[in-house]
């Protein structure tokens, strides 16, 4: 009995999973792994990937993820019956930071050192739709006994905001001060800002920061509005992130809602480095096909990033007023 037979029979005694791996191009019809799933989900081999590297580390992580849940004893076609039944919309969560499917950014311990460093002022900048705002939000959660204030640039009155903020004893009374969208901040009230990074860099509080989080280039706008603010603020540009973790994003999406993306290497992809992309696009592509909570079977979602999934996240950008994401995704549209 050859390895391939000794396997199959393990997997039929429950003993062993087989998934066989689409190195190359290969036919598997009538052999004893016709009937068998394999990877990647969507039959490509990964010697025909642009990127072959992010196709194996999903390969790996595939494999991790069934030996962690055999490891447990469960069976990992199905869900537990004692298992939570989540809300797809809180699974793929594009309002809010996100429990099931959270990744945590590449940037996050930069921006979570340069958090404990009071005084010095801090500039979370990159694209928008990237995820700056979440990864500043996580890392200010994990500082003990964190005093935030938070001002939107986009909100309805953010000079009058910032006026009350003053008033009522900031930077005096310490704390962090997170500015929101500061490049949606008229000029004047950014200069006025600028004014109160360098007050409190050189003369305020031991206990006090400000940070900013805005679009491209806010370290630049600062900089031109008070020049002698170079070196009494950090810049942390954010970018794009590996995709080694937008496919662990989508991984802990499947797993809360037990379900599969055949497509998963093209939503990687689609999404660019983007988690809130990501997420329109797991959560369009599963909605798509029925799931609305947490599947009591293993449900394959076959869609992938089409036309139909790219318009509705264009529709949902739309509908919650985003100006721009990251990447124009219009050119994935078939």
């Amino acid at each position: 009995m050859d390895l391939v037979e000794q396997a199959m029979k393990s997997a039929h005694e429950h003993a062993a999973r087989v998934v066989p791996v689409f190195a190359r191009h290969v036919l598997l019809t009538g052999s004893v792994l016709g009937g068998l799933v394999g990877l990647p989900r969507d039959g490509r081999p990964i010697a025909s990937r642009r990127d072959r590297d992010s196709a194996l580390a999903g390969v790996a992580f595939e494999v991790a993820e069934l030996a962690r849940t055999m490891a447990a004893g469960a069976d990992p076609q199905r869900a537990s019956p004692t298992r939570e039944r989540i809300p797809l919309k809180k699974i793929f969560n594009t309002f809010a930071i996100p429990t099931y499917s959270r990744v945590d950014p590449q940037e996050l311990g930069e921006i979570r050192e340069h958090l404990a460093q009071m005084r010095e002022g801090l500039v979370v900048d990159g694209p928008s739709g990237i995820g700056k705002s979440t990864a500043v939000q996580i890392a200010l959660d994990g500082l003990d006994g964190a005093r935030v204030k938070r001002i939107v640039g986009s909100g309805p009155h953010p000079e009058r905001d910032l006026q009350d903020l003053i008033d009522n004893g900031f930077p005096e009374a310490g704390g962090y001060l997170v500015i929101d969208d500061f490049h949606l901040l008229q000029v004047p009230l950014q200069q006025r800002v600028a004014h109160l990074v360098k007050y409190v860099a050189s003369e305020g509080p031991e206990d006090a920061k400000v940070v900013l989080i805005g679009v491209n280039p806010v370290g630049d706008t600062l900089v031109r509005h008070l020049p002698d603010l170079a070196g009494r603020l950090h810049r942390i540009r954010m970018g794009p992130q590996p995709a080694p973790l937008v496919r662990q994003l989508i991984r802990n999406g499947e797993h809360a809602a037990n379900i599969r993306f055949r497509h998963a290497d093209e939503l990687v992809e689609a999404a660019a480095g983007s988690f809130y992309i990501a997420q329109l696009l797991c959560y369009e592509a599963a909605y798509r096909e029925g799931a609305r909570e947490t599947e009591a079977v293993t449900k394959v979602i076959e869609s992938g990033p089409d036309g139909y999934v790219t318009d509705r996240v264009f529709q949902r950008r739309r509908e919650i007023q985003i100006p721009h994401f990251a990447v124009d995704i219009r050119g994935l549209r078939r």
